[in-house]
């Protein structure tokens, strides 16, 4: 049997490196010059900075075994333990936030009115009927309006660059979703979560890492395990099915084209590379529909600072910027408070992000008028007195798929595509979860059963 993989990022890694376990015959085929899709590391003068994800979070045992497998412990970054503090904007300031709905009770970020409010959540009847929420009507309806404004809105521009009143509950927070459906309450589900941990014993708990290299070195050392199954500069032009097999073309690095046929065909690349390739018309047509999935822009802009003139202490892993606040930024990560060797000695690294759903156009800006933004918001709010002495600009024209109310119809075309067509696989961001980690998850799970279906 021979499978043939379709992008580099790490869900196409992670496929690489679970079927070539398995004994298969592989080939990943990416259009770039490197592995890793959006995940790179970059390295000036003593200043880390990454393309994309800025670390990892371990979230099951099972992904702690798979990262310790294949990279070397000492290669392996635990963050800071203040990477458990967070802050939240309030009024100019960063607070520390509040770490669940039951924790906002005593949190300074929220007033003694949406503390009552917080509380009341526990008698707050699930509504009737199968309507899909979205993220905003959801937290108004649990946890009252302020909670929303000063916590729900910038945790969802962290992690999505998105806005509450366009996601899904049931799809972009599908644990938050469980929760009110198997427990009637997220602070009962909470505290229902908890004894279950207890009962069974269970140790584990998430945490962060990154890598001596930075993010990209996961990257690449899967890539390097099976370097001989790579090809890079290999940009894919048609799939199509002969018989019970499928067909390959692509162009290689000298522009020459190629083929190889195999029994299956996994699509591991982002939605917007799809209408590149030319498909069997049936399966175009149903692709293209995923072209309505929003990516907006997002840049990253990392710049460096001498210690000295940053007035804040940085104690945490970063803070996020409610939209009511009225900051161009969504939320700036302390890098080099989190992990060790992200600038030089008696300096510190500070990650922005700007745009997402919030504020597209501001993505696009030219640098020089990026970086005066970002600097504006960044002396108000942690006291930086000075220019950078280093700035890295990293543009994402289309970033983070957003799992809108409806996504389930992208889900349910994919099911069928598979389904009805026979060896053909999708796995990436898009798909059951956008982070490293559910990409690494998700992607070992549909591999093993796609193996499991061949015994």
């Amino acid at each position: 049997m021979k499978a043939i993989i379709i992008g580099g990022g790490i869900s196409g890694l992670t496929a690489l490196t679970e079927l070539k376990e398995a004994g298969m015959d592989v080939l990943l085929l990416e259009k770039g010059d490197d592995v890793g899709g959006s995940i790179k590391t970059f390295y000036d003068s003593g200043f880390v900075s990454e393309s994309g994800p800025n670390a990892l979070q371990i979230n099951t045992p099972e992904l702690e075994s798979f990262i310790r497998q294949h990279i070397p412990e000492q290669k392996i970054y635990a963050a800071n333990a203040a990477a458990e503090k967070r802050f939240l904007v309030r009024r100019g300031k960063p607070l520390a936030a509040p770490s669940s709905p039951f924790s906002a009770v005593f949190s300074p970020l929220l007033s003694f009115p949406a503390k009552c409010r917080v509380l009341a959540e526990p008698f707050i009847r699930k509504p009737p009927g199968t309507i899909e929420e979205d993220l905003a009507t959801f937290t108004k309806r649990r946890l009252g309006r302020e909670f929303l404004d000063y916590t729900i809105n910038p945790m969802v521009s962290g992690v999505y660059a998105g806005r509450p009143e366009l996601l899904s509950v049931k799809h972009g927070f599908p644990k938050v979703y469980a929760l009110e459906q198997n427990y009637g309450s997220l602070i009962r589900g909470a505290i229902g979560k908890m004894r279950e941990r207890i009962k069974s014993g269970s140790t584990f708990k998430p945490h962060l890492v990154s890598f001596e290299d930075g993010m990209q070195s996961l990257a690449k050392t899967l890539a390097k395990k099976n370097k001989e199954a790579v090809r890079l500069h290999a940009t894919v032009n048609s799939i199509a099915r002969t018989g019970n097999r499928w067909v390959v073309t692509w162009n290689n690095a000298d522009g020459k084209t190629e083929s190889d046929d195999a029994d299956h065909v996994i699509l591991a690349c982002a939605v917007r590379h799809f209408a590149d390739i030319a498909l069997p018309d049936e399966i175009k047509k149903s692709l293209l529909l995923l072209n309505a999935i929003p990516h907006p822009p997002v840049t990253s802009v990392t710049m460096g600072f001498r210690r000295e003139t940053v007035i804040h202490p940085l104690d945490g892993f970063g803070m996020l910027i409610p939209e009511c606040e009225k900051l161009s930024v969504l939320g700036t990560l302390f890098m080099s408070s989190l992990f060790p060797r992200r600038a030089p000695s008696g300096h510190v690294t500070l990650t922005s992000f700007i745009g997402g759903m919030r504020n597209p156009d501001l993505a696009l800006l030219p640098d020089e008028e990026l970086n005066g933004i970002i600097l504006s918001d960044l002396g108000k709010l942690l006291g930086v007195t000075s220019a950078p002495v280093f700035t890295r600009v990293i543009r994402h024209k289309a970033a983070i798929p957003q799992y809108i109310v409806g996504y389930g119809t992208y889900l349910h075309l994919l099911d069928d595509l598979e389904k009805h067509f026979a060896g053909l696989h999708f796995i990436g961001q898009y798909r059951e979860g956008i982070s490293v980690s559910y990409c690494i998850q998700n992607a070992r799970r549909r591999i093993r059963e796609m193996i499991a279906k061949m015994q």
